[in-house]
């Protein structure tokens, strides 16, 4: 998954690695060079689109400043652009790393 709008700076990564948690997702979120956040998801099919869906309501109805998702781009099994993991997650991991 790749999230755009205000996601870098905000505290966009540490909400999302909740949510997965909290959804039992393993996997990882990364910030990328581009202003993108790039996100891993490892889970059942169901499970990952209500995290997309709670994701992107991040922001949402918000006045203060904070994340806001303008969009989301998802690659699931099986579709075009999906790509697997390069390595195997045992929760949801933030990453201190550029992508």
């Amino acid at each position: 998954m790749l999230a755009e709008g205000r996601v870098q700076g905000v505290g966009f990564r540490v909400r999302v690695s909740r949510i997965a948690r909290r959804r039992g997702l393993k996997g990882l979120v990364r910030n990328l060079r581009d202003g993108r956040v790039e996100m891993f998801c490892e889970g059942p099919r169901e499970t990952i689109l209500i995290f997309m869906d709670e994701v992107l309501l991040l922001g949402k109805n918000r006045k203060w400043v904070g994340p806001r998702v303008d969009r989301i781009s998802c690659f699931l099994e099986g579709e075009s652009g999906y790509a697997e993991a390069w390595r195997e997650y045992s929760t949801f991991e933030i990453d201190p790393e550029w992508g």
